[in-house]
């Protein structure tokens, strides 16, 4: 795995082929899950920190901003020791000395690496919340996302007029809103944001 070009690893990503994840998974993870451990973290967090790093090149397949300068094994250690580096700068974690436990690069895109990982965040803590308004609220919002008009939705989901569809989105999204803002990952998330 660690000597495949940079093709195969655009088509395993792009195809979402299993056999190809799981080897990305067991070939790559330890080496993580060993500099994370290593430097004040946990098997959680070098798991949160491997995930965001293949959604971020995954990002970068997928929008053919993908290239490899070295070997994709330096290039994901490269990336996760970034973001670790940033996770413990933000959290004010002081080590004495940063156990390093592969080869790194120097990251030209470090910003955008910054910004992916902050997009990633607020998706997956927007997910969370969303997984959780009742069926109703799920479907509401998804039809407005669509832009569906408000009497369509109206018709749709059996709401008396556009009037009634257009205040059932508004408390949907105003709940769905205040769940984020209350949960401790939406200031973790502020924190770090604003310490970019």
């Amino acid at each position: 795995m660690t000597n495949f070009s940079e093709k195969e690893i655009i088509k395993g990503l792009l195809s979402n082929d299993d056999i190809f994840l799981n080897n990305l998974y067991e070939t790559f993870f330890p080496v993580i899950k060993r500099l994370i451990k290593n430097n004040s973290g946990t098997e959680t967090e070098a798991w949160d920190i491997f995930q965001d790093a293949l959604y971020i090149i995954f990002s970068k397949v997928k929008n053919n901003k993908f290239e490899l300068t070295c070997s994709f094994n330096t290039y994901i250690y490269s990336i996760c020791r970034h973001m670790w580096l940033n996770h413990l700068r933000k959290h004010r974690i002081k080590k004495t000395e940063f156990i390093d436990c592969g080869i790194f690069i120097k990251l030209t895109d470090e910003s955008d690496i910054d910004k992916e990982h902050i997009l990633n965040l607020e998706y997956f803590l927007f997910r969370e919340h969303f997984n959780k308004l009742d069926r109703k609220c799920k479907k509401l919002i998804e039809l407005f996302l669509k832009e569906l008009s408000f009497n369509e939705i109206a018709k749709m989901l059996n709401y008396k007029n556009a009037l009634d569809a257009r205040r059932a989105k508004y408390l949907c999204k105003n709940l769905l809103i205040n769940r984020i803002k209350n949960d401790p990952k939406y200031k973790e998330l502020q924190n770090y944001e604003n310490s970019k």
